[in-house]
């Protein structure tokens, strides 16, 4: 599922991809195992998503991606958003001379999965 673009609520002049984040650690003591929350990444206007990184692990008796780090052309990073636990990986869309435009994956409980829509320039 591609996340909509929308007006950054930082600034009016960027744009910005909102996301629901899941997650159930590191809550801390009496948090409810499952919580779900936005998070906004706020690009300047000649900026976009140039990768995605990140890790793949076990967690709770399931492989899953255990942590994102978003990459911009502008070379800012967005994350990391979880733990950097287990195997690393990178999905590096300016390498092959594009740029990301959209989000797919799986996930049930936890995220296992996540891939790039990747616009060629």
């Amino acid at each position: 599922m591609a996340a909509p673009l929308m007006p950054c609520p930082s600034a009016t002049s960027a744009t910005a991809g909102r996301s629901r984040a899941r997650g159930g650690e590191d809550l801390g003591e009496g948090a409810p195992r499952s919580l779900s929350l936005y998070i906004y990444i706020c690009l300047q206007p000649d900026e976009y998503l140039a990768g995605v990184k990140g890790h793949v692990g076990h967690y709770d008796n399931c492989l899953v991606v255990r942590s994102l780090t978003f990459v911009t052309n502008a070379r800012r990073s967005f994350g990391p958003y979880g733990k950097e636990e287990g195997v690393p990986f990178a999905l590096p869309a300016a390498v092959a001379g594009g740029r990301i435009i959209g989000f797919f994956g799986s996930s049930g409980l936890y995220l296992d999965a996540i891939g790039t829509y990747v616009q060629m320039d």
